[in-house]
């Protein structure tokens, strides 16, 4: 390699030689056009300087200014992705130890629509016990007896179990069994919204926060009702709670187990329109005819928390500084994250409104200790 080398370098020297010289006060352009390099001319020997003379250093120069790059308009911001604080405030009222056909196939036993919500909450633990710090509150407490009265509307003085971090098993130990059959009581779910509301507004501390309202029916035990009013008038302070919790800054989902769209009499009402009224209320409805996620077997109630918990868990609301979505693009620990038109494939991102939403897989590596950069992409020239 040594000799190739070296014959190349002698090619070189004989063509330089070869061609004409140029004069020594004439540029030398090493590259044509206006961007080659260009050495000034070589100045005129000084008559005075005979050889070997010392040479006097010349005023000394400075160095050329350091020039930035242009800017293209780019703007590079990260991101903090935390697991939000989700409360589950879940109907445990005395008509969940009703049976339905929870998979809709009529050669296997029926189970009870509690028996159905324990195991789609521990899917839910299984699956996004790291991505969300879940809590629940029950409505009414877990140890409210078989008795009529103001003790089947007992609520707890707090959470069954705090919103927490790896809280799955906490709210799991605070649930009654999936085969439990002594369950029992009034639906009080706006005191159960107000317990869930004042919590989350206890820990708060900058990470997003939301409520998942699941029940099989509308609610009773209503402020000040007495006699067998507590259980045949509506409480139609449910909308209210939960239009207060999103003014807090804490949006309420609201699912419905097998609900009826018709008026029935425990409570005097029309669940259907009842819990419609409550999603629009907690500020986050379902697109379309139904603002609850209206279920009817146990496969539809697991999706409904599914989507829910990646809502929550992989929604962010981006800075003012990125107020044009269309050049903005996504980093995972320096990783493109690709733009989609639907999540249907795990990973990327997609526009939810004004805010960005993750999609599962993408949304998974974001929330484990990694790091998020959003940033918006120079404005193409012309």
């Amino acid at each position: 390699m040594k000799a190739t080398h070296t014959l190349m370098l002698l090619g070189v020297a004989a063509a330089l030689v070869a061609c004409d010289a140029p004069s020594p006060t004439d540029p030398v352009t090493l590259s044509g056009g206006d961007s080659g390099i260009v050495f000034p001319p070589a100045e005129e020997p000084d008559p005075d300087v005979e050889p070997g003379d010392p040479v006097e250093p010349g005023p000394s120069e400075e160095p050329p200014a350091t020039r930035e790059p242009p800017s293209c308009g780019a703007e590079t911001l990260t991101l903090d992705v935390r697991p939000p604080d989700v409360m589950l405030v879940l109907d445990k009222s005395g008509s969940m130890m009703t049976t339905w056909d929870h998979d809709r196939d009529g050669a296997t036993a029926e189970v009870t629509r509690w028996s159905s919500l324990h195991g789609v909450v521990e899917n839910l633990v299984t699956d996004f016990d790291d991505a969300l710090h879940l809590g629940a509150v029950l409505f009414p407490a877990a140890d409210v007896p078989d008795v009529s009265g103001a003790e089947a509307c007992r609520m707890a003085t707090g959470p069954d179990a705090p919103a927490s971090a790896a809280g799955g098993a906490s709210l799991l130990a605070a649930l009654p069994s999936a085969d439990a059959t002594a369950i029992y009581g009034g639906t009080p779910a706006s005191e159960g919204l107000r317990i869930a509301t004042d919590h989350l507004v206890s820990i708060a501390d900058g990470r997003p926060q939301a409520i998942v309202l699941i029940t099989d029916g509308a609610a009773n035990c209503g402020d000040g009702l007495t006699g067998a009013e507590r259980f045949t008038v509506y409480d139609a302070e449910v909308p209210f709670v939960a239009a207060d919790a999103f003014a807090t800054g804490v949006p309420v989902y609201v699912v419905g187990i097998d609900i009826e769209d018709d008026l029935l009499e425990i409570p005097v009402a029309n669940p259907w329109e009842r819990l419609s009224e409550v999603a629009d209320a907690g500020g986050v409805p379902r697109e379309g005819g139904v603002p609850f996620y209206d279920v009817f077997d146990e496969g539809e109630l697991d999706d409904a928390l599914s989507t829910i918990a990646s809502d929550v868990g992989c929604t962010l609301t981006l800075p003012e500084a990125l107020d044009d979505l269309s050049r903005l693009e996504l980093a995972i620990d320096g990783v493109a994250v690709p733009a989609v038109d639907s999540c249907d494939g795990g990973e990327g991102w997609m526009l939810d409104g004004e805010d960005v939403r993750l999609c599962a897989a993408s949304c998974e590596a974001a929330q484990s200790d990694a790091e998020v950069d959003a940033r918006l992409s120079c404005i193409p020239e012309g």
